[in-house]
C-alpha cells in the first residue's frame, strides 16, 4: 500500500486541529474556567483521535501501489499466468491472458488478484458464501478486518472467446473493522472526557460540617 506523504500528514494535522479548536471555543463559551483547562487536555485528545480518523479512512481508501492496466503474474505452481488490473471506480477488474482452467483453478487464482490489490495477508482462501449479479458469478472470502468478494463475469456475449476469464474484486469493513476503528474509539474519546469532568467538579461540602452527628463521638 502507498505510504502517507509529509504534505497529506500535515493536511491531517489542520484538519484535526481546525475542528478541535471550533469543538473547545463552543464548549469553553457556557463552561466556568476550571472547566475549560479540563477541557482544554480533552482537547488535545480529541485532535489525536480525529487525526487517527483521518488516517484510517485514508488507509481504508488508498489503492494499491500499482498502475492502472499494469500486468501481473500468478503461478498454480506448474504453470504461470499473466493478467490485467484496472480501477473502475470502487471495483477493480481483472483480465487474465489465458484461462487457469476449472472453477477450483479460478478461485485460486482469484485469492492471488485479492492480494495483490489489497495486500492482506489475512485473506481465507477458502471462499465463505456465493451468490450471482447480474450473471456474474461471486464468491465471498473472509479477512481479518474486511469483508472480500470476486465475482467471474459471464462470456455470453462474446461467443468467440469463451474461455476469457474476467471479472472483478471489492472488499467492505466487516464488523470487527468498525468495532476495532470506530465503537473502541468513541468509548475511549467519551471515557477521557468523562474522566476529565468528574476530575475537574468541586466536591460540595455539607452544611454544619462544625458537629457531628456521629452517636459516639457527640458524647
Amino acid at each position: 500500500m502507498k505510504s502517507d506523504s509529509p504534505s497529506s500528514t500535515c493536511g491531517l494535522d489542520a484538519v484535526a486541529d481546525l475542528v478541535a479548536r471550533i469543538g473547545m471555543r463552543r464548549i469553553a463559551s457556557s463552561q466556568s474556567k476550571k472547566q475549560v483547562k479540563a477541557m482544554t487536555t480533552w482537547g488535545f485528545a480529541i485532535k489525536a483521535a480525529l487525526r487517527l480518523s483521518l488516517l484510517l479512512a485514508l488507509s481504508t481508501v488508498a489503492q494499491a501501489d500499482w498502475s492502472t492496466g499494469s500486468l501481473h503474474r500468478y503461478s498454480d505452481g506448474q504453470e504461470l499466468y499473466s493478467y490485467s488490473l484496472n480501477v473502475t471506480g470502487e471495483n477493480h477488474t481483472f483480465e487474465f491472458q489465458k484461462n487457469p482452467g476449472n472453477q477450483d483453478d479460478k478461485l485460486k487464482a482469484a485469492v492471488h488478484v485479492l492480494q495483490t490489490v489489497y495486500d492482506d495477508g489475512s485473506i481465507n482462501p477458502r471462499h465463505s458464501s456465493f451468490f450471482t449479479k447480474e450473471g456474474a458469478k461471486c464468491f465471498v472470502f473472509d479477512g481479518n478486518f474486511h469483508t472480500y468478494t470476486s465475482c467471474f463475469l459471464p462470456n455470453d456475449y462474446s461467443p468467440g472467446n469463451e474461455e476469457r476469464f474476467w471479472g472483478y474484486v471489492t472488499r467492505v469493513p466487516n464488523g470487527l473493522w468498525l468495532l476495532t476503528y470506530n465503537l473502541l474509539p468513541a468509548l475511549l474519546i467519551l471515557g477521557g472526557s468523562a474522566f476529565f469532568m468528574l476530575r475537574e467538579k468541586p466536591v460540595a461540602s455539607p452544611e454544619g460540617r462544625g458537629e457531628t452527628d456521629h452517636p459516639v463521638l457527640r458524647g
